[in-house]
């Protein structure tokens, strides 16, 4: 039995709070916010095939991800972390492309696989602006033959925190169902129209920059992160690289 399982199993039997519980109340001393590299490999493969996985995606919408699969983003710097005082992994997000070869060639960047269990702080949000402004320009700079699409995720219908996080927390655009298939098509991953009807584009789009551009800008300047009442607070460190994408 996984350490999760046994936790909530225990929790059931005595009334305690869960793991998933006492982890996800834990509010860190601080944290370092930063693009990855290769010797967070190892650790970043353990989260999506470990116990840990469970505490940050409590409603298991992330498939579990092999070091292969892993490997290119996090190597390339394709992916956001924020470490807490303990070194535990309290966000992760990536962003993986995919080119399409043919008579008319096209590419995009998908940002994806976001976990995060701080919440009400706003760090998945200034995480993930990060990343987006990131692989905005790395687009620009590495394909630029490419009819590129740019930076887009891609969310089930069915996933309202994710939707809440993309279109109303960082503004991003939903994307005309008449556009869908031309994503797919560069995507590659889903032809079923079942699986196509049950997902939905957001386009990081001109509105987006610009606010995500606000959103680090401000988490720098200010050096922490505030809760909805801004009764806590808790100290930002953030990749100075950051500075080089606004």
């Amino acid at each position: 039995m996984s350490l999760v399982n046994s936790a909530q199993l225990l929790a059931a039997q005595t009334g305690s709070p869960s793991l998933s519980q006492i982890f996800s109340t834990t509010t860190p001393l601080l944290l370092n916010l930063r693009f990855t590299n290769s010797r967070d490999l190892p650790r970043i493969t353990k989260l999506f095939n470990g116990p840990q996985k469970a505490i940050m995606d409590p409603q298991n919408k992330i498939r579990a991800r092999s070091e292969r699969e892993l490997a290119e983003p996090v190597i390339s710097g394709s992916a956001v972390i924020a470490m807490d005082e303990r070194d535990d992994i309290r966000f992760f997000g990536m962003a993986s492309d995919h080119l399409h070869y043919g008579s008319h060639p096209a590419g995009l960047s998908e940002v994806g696989a976001v976990m995060c269990d701080v919440r009400g702080f706003g760090l998945a949000q200034v995480a993930s602006a990060m990343l987006a402004l990131r692989e905005s320009a790395r687009l620009r700079q590495e394909y630029p033959c490419l009819r590129v699409h740019g930076v887009h995720a891609l969310v089930a219908k069915d996933n309202a925190p994710a939707q809440g996080i993309f279109s109303k927390s960082l503004q991003w655009g939903a994307v005309h169902e008449d556009h869908h298939p031309a994503l797919f098509d560069v995507q590659g991953k889903y032809s079923c129209p079942d699986d196509r009807g049950s997902r939905m584009w957001f386009a990081f789009d001109q509105s987006a920059s610009q606010k995500a551009t606000a959103i680090v800008s401000q988490a720098l300047a200010r050096g922490h992160l505030s809760s909805r009442d801004s009764t806590q607070h808790i100290p930002l460190h953030i990749d100075w690289r950051a500075l080089s994408i606004l």
